[in-house]
């Protein structure tokens, strides 16, 4: 499922920069080659089409007619609205926990969530503070006179704060291979801006030039005059679009045991020509001494390119790097000034014009930061036991359906049909909100008051001082894949759900058991359309081109016969052929290739819902594929499509018309013909289970 509730972080960014699309129409141009157009937001449109020719469309054409955008933000939709909803909700929770923080002792998580947001609003005393107790930090990077002293500070940031730079980010990780039942170390490479296309292509030059401006802006705030600052900032652009250059595409995650690639120590030594690797080992404690004899890597060749340019020749920019990640990092822990160039840069970013209200953002990032301690309130006072009770009936009813439609496939072998059973029936289902939550570690933690000397700043850099340590003191130890983890994407009020490979697992969180994904005065069809579709989609991510690559244990690990998995191979070859149709606009077709995971999650999960159903039931089937279309309605700015090209998901609307033009049922309950713009021939329909 599409992550929802964006906030454009560098993550987040790194998927904004790279899908500039214009808008056409769902009806085929040329039947031969069966290329579709696609219209987004409807632009092209004057009247609603047929649902025969455009069902996507048909079914929210007077929605999005009648939808404006607001100025704060890059689209709307059921997504969209389902997490404004949600973002409602925790500033309700964060200024009830203000109005009653009397109540409250420092450590709980009411009086944590005042302390934070109050300090994020009194600007005055952030001004004051200025950058606290960061400017020790600053002042490390700047006392490094060559880059072996560069190296012991990146070390000592990245252990004690988590702070990223271009050399090696080593930390403990869950084994995504799956192979180590302990948390294994993890060399992720160096920390970019954005991603590869964006920095490589000729056609986002307008967004790598926003960058360039906005890491001048921060150099400048920081002191640097505008020519160095300038200099500095096309510096840093050149030496990350060589690091972009050398490291993989995309498409490479697909397969894991080829991306994923483990050295040895000596092996991960003689990758470093000019960083000294065993700095940063000795400094996190992850050494062969202490148990760290493998390393994943699983971007070499970033990491050699970065070594590479790690040289004592561009230690003046290496430095205002450093110290430009760092600014961006805090930013909006700092001034007024840093401040309003983090809002400047987002709304260049984003084409958005206006800020949200300043209590807002507050809410969103004390949130973002105390995610557990709003994800219980949030559980406690909007989950519903009886809701969560439901959701569970529907996982019941589609892991059901799927062993009934493993067990009739009649393109595989009866032992790889027992293995994907066995899989299917060792699947964890998390639902809503964890009963144990995993952030103990904080349960002392408090926020100082100005009167104790606090500040935002300081109290922020405490805060990661814990959450960094307890990452690290996680190395060697055993993974309890059958506990929420402790990431602020898994918590209840995010609207999303998502299926994990290593533990065998879906994850279906509170904020997407919400109208119209989920809604208790529904029909089951209806219903089915929407949270079943969720269910259905992220358990067939277990079965999906890398998906079916683990066993039943999480393990990366071959349990198909050769010819299942080329009879697999087949079928997935064609999906992805059949969504390359699809036209999005001056920049050519979608990716089947890219987008093939998520197109396969899409059409197993509403061939299980249809089975659910029953194809014959006319009127459930209606109700059904009718909110499935509404769950995916979607108005956006250029920035929201931006995502496209690097998004594994395909597009909300061919994520409709795409998939249902393949299920017989569709035809049938909404009397597609031939000539119709939703027809595909029997033959060039697609699927695998």
């Amino acid at each position: 499922m599409k992550k929802c509730g964006r906030r454009y972080t560098k993550t987040v960014l790194a998927a904004l920069l790279v899908f500039c699309m214009s808008l056409s129409t769902m009806l085929p141009v040329n039947a031969a080659a069966a290329k579709f157009h696609v219209d987004l937001n409807g632009d092209e449109e004057t009247t609603a089409p047929r649902a025969q020719d455009d069902f996507y469309l048909s079914q929210n054409f007077d929605w999005m007619k009648a939808s404006v955008i607001p100025e704060t933000k890059i689209d709307i939709g059921s997504l969209e609205n389902m997490s404004e909803l949600s973002a409602q909700r925790l500033l309700e929770i964060t200024k009830d926990c203000v109005k009653n923080r009397s109540q409250y002792s420092k450590t709980s998580d009411q009086g944590k969530i005042a302390d934070f947001y109050s300090q994020y609003l009194d600007m005055d005393s952030r001004n004051k503070a200025g950058y606290g107790n960061l400017s020790s930090i600053l002042d490390l990077v700047e006392s490094a006179q060559d880059t072996a002293s560069l190296t012991k500070v990146s070390a000592v940031l990245l252990h004690t704060y988590g702070i990223p730079f271009l050399v090696d980010k080593i930390s403990p990780e869950e084994d995504p291979l799956g192979i180590s039942s302990t948390y294994i170390a993890c060399d992720s490479g160096p920390a970019l801006d954005f991603n590869k296309i964006a920095f490589l292509s000729d056609s986002y030059a307008e967004y790598v030039n926003i960058l360039r401006d906005h890491i001048r802006n921060l150099l400048v705030l920081y002191g640097r005059d505008e020519n160095t600052a300038s200099s500095e900032a096309d510096s840093m652009i050149e030496i990350e679009r060589e690091i972009w250059a050398a490291s993989q595409d995309k498409t490479a995650q697909k397969n894991p045991s080829a991306y994923y690639k483990t050295y040895t120590y000596d092996q991960l030594k003689a990758m470093h020509k000019n960083i000294d690797i065993d700095v940063i080992l000795q400094e996190t404690g992850m050494t062969p001494e202490n148990g760290a004899t493998t390393f994943m890597v699983p971007e070499a060749g970033a990491v050699e390119k970065a070594d590479e340019l790690y040289t004592a020749e561009n230690l003046p920019v290496l430095k205002d790097y450093l110290i430009y990640w760092i600014l961006d990092t805090y930013s909006g822990n700092l001034t007024q000034a840093y401040e309003d160039e983090g809002l400047a840069y987002y709304r260049k970013l984003t084409g958005t014009t206006e800020d949200d209200p300043a209590d807002r953002r507050a809410s969103q990032k004390v949130s973002n930061l105390l995610y557990s301690s709003y994800g219980r309130l949030y559980a406690k006072q909007y989950c519903s036991e009886k809701a969560r009770t439901e959701v569970k009936g529907y996982v019941k009813k589609i892991v059901a359906q799927y062993r009934t439609m493993l067990a009739g496939l009649d393109w595989m072998s009866e032992a790889t049909k027992q293995r994907a059973i066995l899989k299917l029936d060792t699947i964890t289902i998390n639902v809503g909100w964890p009963n144990v939550w995993p952030d103990s570690y904080l349960d002392n933690y408090s926020v100082k008051s100005p009167k104790e000397g606090g500040s935002l700043i300081n109290n922020y850099l405490d805060y990661k001082i814990i959450t960094v340590r307890q990452q690290y003191s996680l190395f060697g130890t055993k993974v309890d894949k059958k506990t929420w983890p402790d990431d602020r994407k898994v918590v209840p009020q995010n609207v999303n759900a998502f299926y994990d490979a290593a533990s065998n697992s879906i994850n279906i969180l509170a904020g997407v058991m919400q109208a119209p994904f989920y809604d208790p005065d529904a029909t089951d069809a209806t219903n089915l359309g929407g949270i079943g579709m969720v269910v259905a989609h992220e358990i067939t991510h277990a079965f999906d081109a890398k998906g079916s690559q683990y066993d039943e244990t999480g393990r990366l690990n071959n349990w198909w016969t050769d010819a299942d998995r080329a009879a697999f191979t087949e079928r997935t070859a064609a999906i992805s052929e059949y969504f390359s149709r699809y036209e999005l606009g001056s920049l050519g077709m979608l990716s089947g290739e890219l987008t093939l995971s998520e197109n396969i999650a899409d059409l197993g999960a509403l061939q299980c819902i249809t089975a659910i159903i029953g194809e014959n039931n006319t009127d459930e089937i209606r109700q059904c594929y009718t909110n499935y279309a509404v769950c995916w309605r979607t108005i956006g700015r250029k920035s929201y499509y931006l995502s496209g090209l690097t998004d594994e998901h395909s597009p909300d609307p061919v994520r409709v018309d795409g998939v249902l033009s393949n299920l017989n049922a569709f035809y049938t309950a909404f009397d597609v013909k031939p000539g119709d713009g939703m027809y595909v021939a029997p033959e060039d329909r697609v699927g695998i289970w």
